[in-house]
């Protein structure tokens, strides 16, 4: 405990950034400015809707984000110019797999878990206007 303690402090003092999750490597991050680029790690809050969702079943711990939820960190799959689709089998880049992506119908409780929608035009889109379909 005294070491996390130490390790916590340390990193606050050095402006590094903790990660505890299980959503990216365990270890101590330095928080850059970058352009946005694939690869890359990036820092967010989530939308109102999925925080709220998240704190209620304790996928999300406490933090700095405006809604009193953690950030958090995740690599950047696409950038613009990208073609983008989300399906049951999950997301695809440029028509390559991520890896880690499938949808889950329910966590780990046996609790519904609800996603994007397939094919909609929420998913995100790259400059070019790219948005590929998918159906169910």
């Amino acid at each position: 405990m005294a070491l996390t303690v130490a390790i916590v402090i340390a990193a606050n003092a050095f402006d590094l950034r903790v990660n505890t999750t299980v959503s990216m490597p365990i270890g101590l991050y330095r928080e850059v400015p970058r352009q946005l680029e694939r690869d890359a790690w990036v820092i967010f809050c989530l939308p109102k809707e999925p925080a709220r969702l998240g704190r209620e079943r304790g996928y999300l711990r406490r933090g700095s984000c405006p809604d009193g939820s953690q950030e958090l960190v995740k690599e950047i799959a696409a950038v613009p110019g990208d073609c983008v689709a989300l399906s049951r089998a999950g997301l695809t880049v440029n028509s390559h797999a991520v890896p880690g992506t499938a949808i889950q119908a329910v966590d780990r409780s046996g609790r519904a878990l609800p996603h994007a929608p397939f094919g909609r035009d929420a998913l995100p889109r790259a400059s070019s206007g790219c948005l590929v379909r998918v159906t169910a």
